[in-house]
């Protein structure tokens, strides 16, 4: 998967599963309760471009919990040509 998915567009995707989002200066936590998953992450800025092992963790768990395959992952996040 191209690196090109900013934190903003994650963090849309996590939350329209369920997770619900905490944060402090130090971290920001995604957890989704009914499947006990939970993920950390430093602390991004909207705009900022998550890191790749970020992506492969987040697209793992997801599938691994039966929450979005990893192909319904990289199609959410794939960007419209321009």
């Amino acid at each position: 998967m191209k690196n090109s998915v900013t934190f903003g567009e994650l963090r849309h995707l996590l939350t329209r599963l369920g997770f619900c989002e905490f944060s402090n200066a130090e971290q920001t936590v995604f957890r989704h309760e009914p499947s006990d998953t939970l993920f950390v992450f430093r602390p991004y800025r909207l705009s900022d471009p998550v890191a790749s092992y970020n992506l492969i963790e987040v697209k793992a768990m997801l599938d691994a919990r039966g929450l979005m395959s990893g192909e319904s992952f990289e199609n959410q996040l794939k960007k419209t040509p321009a």
